[in-house]
C-alpha cells in the first residue's frame, strides 16, 4: 500500500509541474501542496528525473521539452560535424572539477555532447536542447543544472529570473556558439533574453570560450552579448577577417577540418 501512495504522489507531482507551465515547480511548492516533507519530495523528484519524467533546474523541476509552439533545430549533418569539432577544442582548457556554463546558440548541442565525455565537471544551461543531450547521456560524470526562466526563441531561457540565477553562479568556463560576430559589435544574438543570459553568464565567468562557424563572421544581429576581445578563446572553421587576427593573436584558434586538426597560433 505504502508504494502505491508513493505512486499516486509522483502522479500528483508531475501533474502540479505541468499545470505550472513552462515556469515549472520548486520543492517547497510542490511540498506544500501535496502536504508533506520537501525531503520526501526531493526523493520523488530524484526518481521522476530519471525516469525523464520531469527535468531538474535551479531550485525545482519543469516539464521535458517537447517542443511545442517553436521550431525545432533542423541543422545539416556537415554544420553538425563542423560544430563538433569547433566544440571539441574549445573545451580543451576544461579540467576536471570546473563548472562549465553552456549558453544557447549554434553548436550548444555539440559542445554538451563533447563535454559528456568530460570527467567530473559541473554543467550549467540555459540551453534546453544541451540540457537535453546531457540527460541522454546518462553519465555519471556529470552533474547537470538546468537554469529556470522564459522560454526564448533560441530554444533557451532567459528573464530576469535567469539573469539572477546566473550572478548567483561562479563558473570556470564559458563556452558558447556564436550566432554572429565581428570586432565592433562583439558577440550578438538575435533574442535579447537569450543575449540577456549570455552577458549574465560572462559577467561570471573566469574564462569564456566562442565558436564561430564561417557563417557567423561579419554578421550583426540584434544584442551585443559581450565584445569579442573580451575572450579567452574563439575557435572558427575558417579564415577571420583580418581586424579579428591582429587583435585575437593567438587566442583565436582555426580547425581547418571536422578531425579537429588546428592551425594558427592558439593551442
Amino acid at each position: 500500500m505504502p508504494m502505491m501512495l508513493g505512486v499516486v504522489r509522483q502522479s500528483r507531482v508531475v501533474r502540479l509541474v505541468l499545470d505550472r507551465g513552462a515556469a515549472g515547480a520548486s520543492l517547497a511548492y510542490l511540498a506544500s501542496e501535496l502536504g508533506v516533507s520537501v525531503s520526501t519530495v526531493r526523493r520523488d523528484v530524484a526518481e521522476l528525473v530519471g525516469r525523464g519524467r520531469l527535468v531538474k533546474v535551479a531550485g525545482g523541476v519543469i516539464r521535458p521539452h517537447v517542443g511545442a509552439g517553436l521550431p525545432s533545430r533542423q541543422p545539416d549533418p556537415a554544420s553538425v560535424e563542423v560544430l563538433s569539432a569547433l566544440a571539441r577544442v574549445a573545451l580543451r582548457d576544461v579540467r576536471p572539477g570546473d563548472v562549465v556554463g553552456v549558453g544557447t546558440g549554434p553548436g550548444d548541442v555539440e559542445i554538451a555532447q563533447a563535454l559528456a565525455l568530460v570527467q567530473d565537471v559541473t554543467v550549467v544551461t540555459t540551453s534546453i536542447p544541451a540540457a537535453n543531450a546531457l540527460h541522454r547521456q546518462q553519465t555519471s560524470s556529470v552533474e547537470l543544472v538546468v537554469l529556470g526562466g522564459i522560454r526564448t526563441r533560441g530554444d533557451g531561457v532567459g528573464g530576469p529570473v535567469t539573469v539572477a540565477q546566473i550572478a548567483a553562479l561562479r563558473v570556470d568556463h564559458l563556452v558558447v556558439g556564436a550566432e554572429a560576430a565581428n570586432l565592433c559589435d562583439g558577440v550578438t544574438v538575435g533574442d535579447v533574453l537569450d543575449g540577456e543570459s549570455l552577458a549574465a553568464f560572462a559577467r561570471v565567468s573566469e574564462a569564456v570560450s566562442v565558436l564561430v562557424p564561417a557563417s557567423g563572421w561579419d554578421t550583426v544581429k540584434l544584442y551585443s552579448a559581450f565584445p569579442l576581445p573580451s575572450v579567452n578563446r574563439v575557435v572558427t572553421n575558417c579564415a577571420p577577417p583580418a581586424d579579428v587576427a591582429r587583435r585575437l593573436g593567438d587566442r583565436l584558434t582555426r580547425v581547418d577540418g571536422p578531425g579537429a586538426r588546428t592551425s594558427g597560433s592558439g593551442r
